[in-house]
This record gives C-alpha cells, structure tokens and sequence, in this order.
C-alpha cells in the first residue's frame, strides 16, 4: 500500500492524496478507505484524528486500485473566535499527519490497516471566507 501527497502546500491550496489499496485475501470483499487530517501544530484545541473523507470500493482477490481524494481548505482549517459573535475558519501553517486506511489511524486489525504521511503548510495564515 502506497500514499501519495506533497511534502508541502502553500496555505489555502487543495491537497491531493492518493491511496494503493491491495485485497490480499482469497476472497471478493468491499473496503471503505477513510482519509484522516492529524494537525500537529494547532493553537486550539483540535481532534486527534478528524476524518476528512471516506470512499468505498470493491475488490477482487489480489486487485489493486488506486483511491484518489482532494482536501479543500477548510478541511485543514480550525475555527478561531475574535469575540463571542464573530468566529473565522483560519488554515494555520504547520505539519499535518495524514492518514488513509481501511480502519483510524493507530489502531490494529487483522483484515485492514492504515498508512500515514506528513505534509507541511506553509505561507501565511489563510482565512477562509
């Protein structure tokens, strides 16, 4: 299993991602591959893992196929408030984890598993309008 993405992107651009998944079974089965965004850098509060998006396929015995994502802004985005009435979504640089797999990040199963890479954001902070 093979994941794909930049080292690094400037701060309000998309990231594309991509995932080989491999059926390794004698069995026909259908896998949901989750795409999980880690924020190791956050100045708030922030999930652990936030899932960020999810494809199901179907696969043959011993297929391959290669799962494509796009991330948008806002999905590496954290809310940041100016007062109890006026909140903006503001993308922070900073290194992200980024996890795809059949089952959450550092958790173990006997039929699927999860790879991770690291991406940077760099640039300013970008605020989402």
């Amino acid at each position: 299993n093979n994941l794909t993405l930049l080292d690094s992107v400037k701060a309000g651009e998309e990231i594309k991602i991509s995932v080989e998944v491999q059926n390794i079974g004698e069995t026909a089965g259908d896998e949901v591959v989750q795409l999980y965004v880690k924020d190791l850098e956050a100045t708030v509060p922030v999930p652990t893992h936030s899932l960020q998006g999810f494809k199901r396929i179907h696969l043959k015995p011993g297929e391959k196929k290669l799962v494509e994502f796009k991330l948008q802004p806002k999905q590496l985005s954290i809310i940041r408030t100016k007062n109890s009435e006026d909140i903006e979504w503001i993308i922070e640089p900073g290194d992200f984890i980024i996890s795809a797999g059949g089952i959450q990040p550092n958790v173990k199963a006997p039929t699927t598993e999860s790879i991770q890479g690291k991406i940077k954001v760099t640039g300013d902070p970008f605020i989402i309008n």
